[in-house]
């Protein structure tokens, strides 16, 4: 076990991980707040950006992967990624 500042490695890990949870448990009463104050309309285009965010993180993984495809390749391996839930 090493020590830094004197506190045990595993001390300081369990209080990360404690401070953590915590401020977790906040962020999460705070965007279900957040999310119950939202009109239908406002929830349905938040869920829309989200898809279309994960669209476009899904391209830049298979460019990532595949530099060598064209944009239409990109494009196609996203749509099928997404119609049959593959990775």
């Amino acid at each position: 076990m090493t020590r830094s500042m004197g506190i045990p490695f595993d001390a300081q890990f369990s209080e990360r991980v404690r401070w953590s949870s915590v401020r977790h448990m906040e962020a999460h009463d705070e965007y279900i707040r957040i999310l119950r104050a939202m009109t239908p309309e406002q929830k349905l285009r938040a869920t829309s950006n989200l898809y279309w965010a994960a669209r476009d993180l899904k391209a830049a993984w298979f460019r990532s992967q595949h530099p060598e495809w064209s944009e239409e390749q990109v494009q196609k391996a996203v749509r099928d990624a997404f119609l049959y839930a593959r990775d």
